[in-house]
């Protein structure tokens, strides 16, 4: 028991100065506060109730005070002053003592407030090195971030961030910098930012503004901000990643343009929109001509190219909010929002004519041509998606069956 008493008492040195200075600030005011002396009337009432009370220990006295103890009560007004100056002094110091203590804390809490509203990698290192930089009052600052072509480069600055960067630079390459003040370490801190044993981000700072070297308590409060900073570094890493799982989720891998289901959706939406607002939607169902003896002749990876080419031609064939998706194989669709039959009829041709004109650049394939026929419905009040679709495709199927290469409107 005895030795478990000991071993919680132990406490690091900061903590026993710290609650030295609480208890002789609490020690002052109580005996500060012994000199009041206490009207006779609440004096009385304060003796009535001790009387009657059964416990009268000091575990179980109370006082109750119903009115503020002013120097007409009775107060001796020089001993109240007195008492108030010391113990606004010590109350100042106390202040400052704890302030001390929770600047860390304090600093990485507001980094950890101003992180929450950023959305981009840009906007989190440009927090970062702000709150860095006004934290530990440096001319500047830099952060790097890991890069494909090699481990880390320097990604963002703040402030006069020359030395900061030419020392991160050295410290990512490994080289002994020139500068002697650099190498000893006294003018630049270097921390890095990291989620488990992945380093997301390395910041370096440099230069205090009062020409001071760092000290311990600079290293321990950029430690601290380094928190909040890999958690809002690991976010957007975790955002990316869901943004290129989604992306992959809607685009086909071989055109480059959304797959059926986003077309599903897209359509449906359109729809939707259209109908609230009165306008037309145009649907336009694009299939190449004799796709099989192109796979046949030159071989899979020639369809993948024709493929790949065809994408691109209709992607800059319509407008820049039209939907362009690989509905299947070798047929394709157009969304073309707020459209009538000029402009679908106008863009088709312009498709149809890119298409015929179109010659793969190898020279094994100088031979390989091809073709489209394209057929296109306007969408009515009372189409559902499944209604416009299988009339574009009848329009489509008329196109083939009058010989191919030309556009058909559904009636």
């Amino acid at each position: 028991m005895r030795e478990n008493l000991v071993r919680k008492s132990h406490k690091s040195l900061p903590q026993r100065s710290l609650l030295r200075k609480v208890s002789g600030f609490m020690s002052q005011f109580a005996s500060a506060g012994r000199r009041f002396d206490v009207p006779s009337e609440r004096r009385s009432r304060t003796e009535r109730n001790s009387s009657d009370s059964k416990n009268s220990g000091p575990r179980n006295r109370r006082l109750r005070v119903n009115e503020p103890v002013t120097a007409g009560h009775g107060c001796c007004h020089s001993e109240f002053r007195s008492m108030s100056i010391t113990a606004s002094t010590n109350v100042d110091r106390l202040i400052a003592h704890l302030d001390c203590f929770s600047s860390p804390l304090a600093a990485a809490h507001r980094l950890s407030v101003a992180l929450a509203g950023t959305a981009t990698v840009t906007d989190v290192a440009a927090v970062i090195l702000r709150h860095v930089v006004g934290a530990l009052r440096t001319g500047g600052a830099a952060l790097a971030f890991p890069d494909p072509l090699m481990s880390f480069a320097v990604a963002a600055t703040y402030g006069e961030a020359e030395r900061a960067s030419a020392a991160l630079r050295h410290a990512i390459s490994g080289q002994d910098d020139p500068d002697d003040a650099l190498r000893d370490g006294r003018r630049v801190l270097i921390q890095e930012i990291k989620a488990g044993s992945e380093v997301l981000g390395i910041i370096a700072v440099a230069d205090r503004l009062d020409h001071q070297p760092f000290t311990r308590a600079d290293l321990a409060l950029l430690e601290s901000m380094s928190a909040p900073a890999a958690l809002a570094l690991e976010r957007e890493a975790m955002r990316a990643r869901a943004d290129e799982f989604a992306r992959a989720a809607a685009v086909d891998p071989v055109s480059g343009l959304f797959n059926r289901r986003h077309f599903q959706t897209r359509l449906e939406e359109e729809l939707q929109r259209a109908q609230r607002g009165d306008t037309t939607i145009a649907l336009l169902m694009i299939d190449l001509d004799n796709f099989k003896s192109i796979n046949d002749t030159y071989g899979h990876t020639a369809g993948d190219a024709t493929l790949r080419a065809v994408a691109s031609i209709i992607r800059r064939s319509v407008r820049h909010f039209d939907v362009c998706t690989r509905y299947g194989g070798e047929e394709f669709a157009v969304v073309m929002p707020e459209s009538g039959n000029p402009i679908a009829m106008n863009v088709a041709e312009r498709i149809l004519a890119r298409i015929a004109a179109w010659s793969p650049p190898e020279p094994h394939l100088a031979g390989l041509k091809v073709t489209a026929s394209i057929g296109f419905a306007l969408s009515e009040p009372s189409h559902t998606m499944d209604d416009l679709i299988a009339r574009a495709d009848r329009a489509l199927y008329e196109a083939k069956q009058r010989g191919k290469n030309q556009v058909c409107v559904a009636p």
